[in-house]
């Protein structure tokens, strides 16, 4: 519900308040007075800055500044100790201040499409946090002292300039989501493989050639998206997680499927477009009964292959629901 912000002369009773998209510049200054206020929105306006009154809002618990010009904030923000989540998604913040890491009670924090070039190790103060967005920044690096979250459900780093992912992942049990795609890593963390709860990884478009090895003690990892980095071939030790519904693995650099997709009984989604493979072995179809959507385009499959692959489909009668070849 949107409230006429002109047509209210006291707010004092009200607890929840939209005022996105009214073109505002900044927060009117009455606003700062209704103490009551638990849920606020202040996204897709024009506000250039908050002013220390904000603290006077004591009572807030969820906090929209979503698609504003924002580019700082001041330190009266650690006064709203009650708040549980806060969008500054589409701003222009260049860092997090240390007074945001008083908020002990926050548990969501979003500020994509920033321009943070570094966090500090304060950021580890945080701790309830379950949900950390920070994609689309210029990030370059992940401190150490983001594996302390140990709250972390949710971990968003993708868009950024960011090469490596520092050992000690696996501190983050509780870690279900994590997307890293759109960076320039080569290599994933030898203990991701030790995130027991982790059912969603995204990792497309990095520089990675080589799994770990113990990614396959993901037991509960259902998505994996490896589309656009540099894998050539799946070394013998390397086995995937048994659990695994999506697999991604377009726009590498593989000449053969990798022989363990065989054992993913699993599988419903299977992406091997505009790699160099050849052929496909039929045995994986046969095996994988599951299996309902299979990308073989641009990669350099003959005419030849494609007609018997299809006339094999339509001989075992499976029940697949798609196949591009093209």
């Amino acid at each position: 519900m949107k409230f006429d912000y002109e047509t209210y002369d006291n707010f004092n009773h009200i607890t929840t308040l939209d005022l996105s998209n009214r073109e505002l510049e900044a927060i009117p200054e009455d606003l700062y007075t209704y103490e009551n206020l638990t849920n606020l929105n202040l996204g897709y306006n024009n506000i250039t800055s908050l002013t220390e009154d904000i603290g006077n809002l004591r009572n807030l618990e969820y906090l929209q500044l979503n698609n504003n010009n924002i580019d700082d904030l001041p330190l009266e923000i650690r006064k709203l100790e009650d708040l549980k989540h806060i969008n500054l998604d589409d701003n222009l913040l260049t860092y997090l201040p240390a007074d945001l890491f008083d908020l002990n009670n926050l548990n969501s924090l979003w500020v994509t499409n920033n321009n943070l070039e570094h966090l500090t190790d304060d950021i580890s103060r945080l701790n309830e946090i379950n949900e950390l967005y920070l994609s689309g920044n210029k990030l370059t690096s992940i401190p150490d002292s983001v594996y302390e979250m140990t709250q972390l459900e949710k971990l968003h780093i993708s868009r950024n300039n960011i090469t490596i992912i520092p050992d000690g992942i696996s501190n983050l049990k509780k870690l279900r989501t994590l997307f890293l795609s759109n960076n320039s890593i080569t290599q994933l963390p030898d203990d991701i493989g030790l995130l027991p709860n982790l059912d969603y990884l995204n990792i497309e478009q990095n520089e990675i050639e080589k799994l770990p090895d113990d990614i396959h003690k993901l037991k509960k990892l259902l998505f994996l998206n490896l589309n656009k980095n540099k894998l050539s071939r799946f070394h013998e030790d390397i086995f995937l997680p048994r659990s695994l519904t999506h697999l991604g693995l377009r726009g590498n650099e593989l000449a053969q499927v990798p022989e363990d997709i065989v054992n993913l009984r699993q599988m419903i989604n299977l992406d091997l477009g505009n790699n160099k493979l050849l052929d496909f072995p039929k045995i994986i179809l046969q095996k994988l009964q599951g299996l309902e959507y299979l990308s073989l385009d641009s990669n350099r499959l003959s005419h030849e292959w494609i007609n018997n692959f299809q006339s094999f489909v339509r001989l075992i009668h499976h029940n697949i629901k798609r196949i591009d070849f093209y």
